[in-house]
């Protein structure tokens, strides 16, 4: 069954800054932004991150489960017999219920909590200092965040819910694919692929249909940024839907290709290279741009309205926004390297050994 990826965004801007999901990556992803430091869990070498001038040891133990870039804070999942702590500087306990199934930052509109799926028979929790228990059901399939409102895919048989202090049931098909918060002429939509013949749909408080092909490979949101300046009579920001706003951009998968969609409804070609690897939305420090990793020897290419080859590399185990660049492990023998323009190594080692 094809790894779920449900992708928390509050702005496209908190996305370039704290989060790094791609396609096709691991479950839990060992190199993430935080508070502008690359976070690598080294695994036998522990955790590390770059400030930007330097790698920082944080501790010996790594090969965690989890981690999150969570309020300011760092939050890590050991693992069983290790327990749940977060670090700001020095570490705090948290719990010794490790091996927790998964972890999501909810920004609820007042505060940033952590939102804690303990698993089977433990339970679902919200934690901001102390614990606050929100579900019974735990062993959830997915979470995401949308417009200040936290989405629950409990799973088959459980359907999918949010929740804003209390919950409300939106859907019966849970085992969702793909979940996606889109902002589109100034609202924040989620989308979201039900798989297995069940469509792709909006929901901006009722479901709008998008599209019949379900079961993509992979979503992401950029901003167009070029559109602005050709079109400099309409400033950023202004909510019009084919100027400025976030277009989503999706990979069908094998066979079906590379859209994106501008929100006025149509979808638009950009590659027959499809199935791909893993794709990151970053910020160059001017623009927004989209890494792609298209796997399979197609090698790495920016889109930031045209294509650009950036490197012979392909399945690349880790692929992250950081610091106006990207940072993207290469795997054993080559290391962790950040791109601005240009290549530069950080460390010779990987996160994948």
């Amino acid at each position: 069954m094809k790894t779920k990826k449900y992708l928390l965004r509050f702005s496209l801007a908190i996305i370039l800054i704290v989060g790094c999901i791609s396609a096709d990556a691991a479950t839990h992803p060992n190199l993430i932004n935080w508070n502008g430091n690359l976070v690598a869990d080294f695994g036998a070498d522990g955790l590390w991150f770059h400030d930007g001038s330097s790698w920082n040891w944080i501790t010996n133990n790594g090969n965690v489960g989890q981690i999150v870039a969570w309020d300011g804070k760092l939050g890590v999942d050991f693992g069983a017999g290790k327990g749940l702590w977060y670090y700001d500087t020095s570490w705090h306990w948290m719990s010794n219920k490790g091996d927790v199934n998964l972890m999501q930052p909810w920004n609820n509109g007042t505060a940033e909590v952590l939102v804690v799926d303990f698993g089977s028979s433990r339970g679902l929790y919200t934690y901001d200092g102390t614990w606050n228990w929100l579900s019974n059901k735990g062993n959830v399939a997915g979470m995401s965040v949308w417009s200040n409102t936290l989405i629950v895919d409990f799973g088959i048989g459980r359907g999918v819910y949010n929740y804003n202090g209390v919950w409300n049931w939106m859907s019966n098909k849970g085992d969702v694919n793909l979940m996606q918060p889109w902002n589109k002429g100034g609202t924040e939509s989620l989308v979201v692929d039900f798989g297995g013949g069940r469509r792709m749909y909006t929901f901006d408080g009722v479901w709008n249909w998008l599209n019949n092909k379900d079961d993509v490979n992979d979503m992401t949101v950029w901003t167009n940024n070029r559109i602005d300046r050709i079109h400099d009579r309409y400033p950023k920001d202004t909510g019009d839907s084919a100027l400025g706003d976030q277009e989503l951009v999706v990979d069908f998968g094998a066979g079906r290709g590379v859209y994106n969609n501008d929100g006025a409804g149509a979808w638009n070609w950009m590659t027959n290279k499809d199935d791909v690897f893993r794709m990151v939305t970053w910020n160059d420090g001017g623009d927004d741009s989209i890494a792609f990793d298209f796997g399979s020897g197609r090698n790495m290419y920016n889109y930031n309205g045209s294509w650009a080859w950036m490197k012979n590399a392909n399945d690349v185990p880790e692929m992250c926004a950081w610091d106006n660049g990207l940072a993207v492990d290469f795997g054993p023998g080559v290391g962790v390297y950040n791109y601005d323009g240009s290549w530069h190594q950080l460390k010779n080692r990987s996160t994948a050994e």
